[in-house]
């Protein structure tokens, strides 16, 4: 039954359900911004193309060993605008 689960659950292509960026915690994911990354068969959202790149590089570095986001080190400091730091957009 469990199997069966995770089978349907892969074959429906549930949509990952983070709001913010693994990458930069500090920016929320947006329908306009988002790009998917995929780690240890679950799909997260990232908000740039450069987090895609970080993430995908390193994904140990941004998530734990169950697959939950790791709490930020720092966050940038305090700016303006609501810009994703690396890419600005």
């Amino acid at each position: 039954m469990f199997f069966s689960l995770i089978v349907f659950l892969m074959i429906t292509g549930i949509e990952p359900s983070n709001s913010v960026c693994p990458v930069e915690p500090w920016v929320k994911v947006t329908e306009k911004t988002r790009r998917v990354v995929e780690a240890r068969g679950r799909q997260y959202r990232v908000c740039c193309a450069s987090c895609v790149k970080k993430f995908n590089a390193n994904p140990d570095q941004y998530i734990d060993e169950v697959g939950a986001i790791k709490p930020a080190i720092k966050p940038p400091k305090k700016k303006k605008s609501s810009e994703c730091a690396p890419c600005k957009f």
